[in-house]
């Protein structure tokens, strides 16, 4: 009997040390940033859970602080040594919102009864607050060009002056209103003023304003790309409160990191009609910016993560001293119409320097604005049978009077492919060509009589 009892009194200190010696681990990020996404779009956060005690692991009570998620696949006990996930979905209506919310977890665990993971969202602009007409201050005439500054404040408050810049085509007795691009610019007040004057001469009412914010946003609290974006479209917003601009018919455009701020600000101000990076390839890349001030390699500032959602169609102007595949990237990543000129800058194909003002971008602004279509030659199909490639395409209307193939390829000192241009065979609609030997990398160039010029997008090959 007195041995009976010493073993019972074994086996009941046996299941209390057993008891509660599950021990629960978030095998991976405690925290997912869920990034931006379209409303209607409902995105999951998975976190992967663990059981990594030597008894079964119950999950007693699992809760989020905000009513912005929905939990899925909450699981209700893990054995010794088995893994499991927790699913966080993004409830409807919190597309245009910043939020944090927190996932409170209570388990029997005597070592691990808490823990927590973390859903957010760090889209940063509001874009209400944006949408509003910003006051002007110090207005002043510049050769031809109204100066003024656009008032905005940083996310600690401080109030931010943006410099800007605007001209308005003389319009004789027509009444009609103008449609309008937004400009973003750096540099000088000059070159900002030349810009404005350039896109005034093709019809279009031009705000260029100061990415920089003159220097302000460098030393505001929150990163360069938060007050760029806010810049253009704090711009816009004025823009369309202007007397005589179809709002219906604003496009947006930059040069270099402008470019890059074009990408950024098309998503962030779903009312752009078009838009137009120029030279925006070496400003693209993991945490766009490159080492931009104030921290921008993060990622909330990679504008791939928010090239999928702009509703506005790109024309993309570059030269193939970019980067293409980043570019390349990037574009696609866009689910709008994109149409691409890249130039080569190979010393027999008449080089474009960057930041230079071609006639592309006028020319597909004018169309967009006019009938929503680019105006320009449209690619089809680009296919490949060992050397021999063909590509066909649609004039759309215009009279297409040169072909060329653009290849690279050994690369330079320096790693970059170089690319040289070589004659192609036009035919009625469609482009014929041989690539040459040792090509890695291949694109079809179309001339129109006009001297515009479309691309195809790039392609890779081994030969």
């Amino acid at each position: 009997m007195k041995r009976t009892g010493v073993i019972f009194l074994l086996f009941l200190a046996t299941v209390a040390m057993v008891a509660g010696a599950g021990r629960l681990e978030i095998a991976g990020p405690d925290t997912v940033d869920v990034g931006a996404f379209e409303p209607g779009e409902c995105p999951v956060a998975v976190f992967r859970l663990k059981n990594a005690g030597r008894a079964p692991l119950r999950f007693t009570h699992v809760v989020t602080t905000c009513r912005c998620l929905e939990l899925e696949d909450v699981p209700e006990c893990l054995a010794p040594g088995q893994s499991g996930r927790l699913s966080a979905r993004v409830r409807p209506g919190f597309a245009d919102d910043s939020f944090s919310s927190t996932v409170l977890i209570e388990t029997d665990s005597q070592e691990t009864p808490y823990a927590h993971v973390t859903v957010k969202r760090a889209m940063p602009w509001n874009r209400a607050s944006l949408y509003r007409t910003p006051a002007i201050l110090s207005p002043s005439p510049t050769n031809g060009v109204r100066t003024f500054f656009l008032e905005e404040k940083s996310v600690s408050g401080k109030r931010i002056r943006i410099p800007a810049f605007l001209g308005v085509p003389k319009r004789g007795g027509n009444t009609a209103a103008l449609p309008g691009i937004v400009l973003a610019c750096e540099g000088s007040v000059d070159n900002a003023c030349r810009r404005v004057r350039f896109w005034n001469a093709h019809g279009f009412a031009a705000l260029a304003v100061d990415i920089a914010c003159d220097g302000e946003c460098r030393r505001a609290s929150a990163p360069w790309p938060y007050h760029a974006v806010a810049a253009v479209v704090r711009a816009h917003s004025f823009l369309r409160g202007y007397p005589g601009i179809d709002t219906d018919r604003i496009g947006l455009t930059g040069i270099a990191r402008g470019g890059y701020v074009v990408c950024l600000a098309a998503a962030v101000d779903e009312r752009f009609a078009f838009a137009i990076p120029i030279d925006a390839g070496p400003f693209l890349g993991d945490g766009a910016g490159n080492g931009e001030p104030g921290g921008c390699k993060d990622k909330t500032w990679n504008a791939a993560d928010y090239l999928r959602l702009v509703r506005a169609p790109f024309l993309w102007m570059d030269t193939t001293a970019s980067p293409l595949t980043i570019l390349q990237d990037h574009y696609r990543k866009a689910k709008t119409p994109q149409t691409l000129c890249i130039r080569s800058r190979d010393t027999s194909a008449a080089p474009w320097q960057p930041g230079e003002e071609r006639e592309e971008p006028p020319a597909f602004a004018l169309h967009m604005a006019r009938d929503g279509n680019s105006g320009l030659p449209v690619f089809g199909t680009v296919l490949r049978r060992g050397r021999r490639i063909a590509a066909t395409f649609e004039a759309k209307g215009n009279r297409v009077v040169k072909a060329a193939l653009v290849a690279a390829g050994g690369a330079d000192g320096g790693g970059k492919l170089r690319w040289r241009a070589y004659p192609a065979e036009l035919r009625e609609n469609h482009v014929e060509a041989t690539l040459p030997e040792g090509t890695s990398a291949y694109y079809v160039n179309l001339s129109t009589e006009e001297g515009l010029v479309v691309s195809s997008g790039h392609e890779t090959c081994t030969l």
